[in-house]
């Protein structure tokens, strides 16, 4: 038995991490010489953080859509584990881009601008595999859940067709070779799966006992 709480809280750490999530992207500032990464350590820091703090909120909650969408085949369970692959790849890439890279700039006033943009070069290379890695799996269990909501008729069924509106987006993006990587390219991908994850959460909420799409749950 789950307690209907449990989707309630849920629910809600779904928005206020999405919500932290989109407070990143338009904190999050553009990168440049040595110079200007030392100016913006504190901005750049602070958004990460946010970032950072964003992940378990994200994870918790995705972790109670996951319970909302159990079925016997366990699909939304692989989509949880996938989730959570993710958002590992988005930790790590959070800390060096965030966190490590600034800190690096900041303490080796005596580096040579060759050492600095080797070290920077290293960071970028480690950064963007990850990003592409947090992207992937994303976007793999928002298909999942997204079909998985269209196969039932007592769920939302807009958020279906967006969950897997959202996909094809991001599979017409890299065909055509758009760069998800760049600021403004992660900026949208975050802003169009920030959509789907507030209506996420707002179902979470809307949850109720008698529901009978809701796994057996009490007061």
């Amino acid at each position: 038995m789950i307690n209907h709480r449990f989707f309630v809280v849920s629910g809600y750490c779904l928005l206020i991490g999405t919500l932290l999530l989109v407070g990143t992207m338009v904190l999050h500032p553009a990168g440049g010489s040595m110079d200007h990464i030392r100016r913006i350590t504190p901005l750049l820091m602070g958004s990460h953080a946010l970032a950072i703090g964003s992940l378990p909120l994200l994870g918790f909650g995705c972790y109670g859509l996951a319970i909302r969408l159990a079925s016997p085949s366990r699909l939304a369970t692989l989509a949880l584990i996938t989730l959570f692959f993710g958002l590992l790849a988005g930790l790590i890439a959070a800390t060096i881009n965030g966190l490590t890279l600034p800190l690096f700039v900041a303490n080796q006033p005596d580096a040579s601008a060759e050492q600095l943009k080797l070290i920077i070069r290293y960071g970028f290379l480690i950064n963007k595999p990850m990003s592409y890695i947090l992207m992937a799996c994303l976007t793999v269990s928002v298909g999942i859940w997204s079909a998985l909501m269209l196969r039932r008729n007592d769920l939302s069924r807009w958020l279906g067709y967006g969950g897997v509106g959202l996909v094809g987006l991001g599979l017409l993006g890299t065909v055509i070779g758009y760069d998800f990587h760049g600021v403004g390219g992660f900026r949208l991908f975050v802003f169009a799966l920030a959509g789907w994850l507030v209506g996420v959460g707002v179902l979470l909420i809307r949850t109720r006992p008698a529901d009978p799409a809701t796994p057996a749950i009490v007061q």
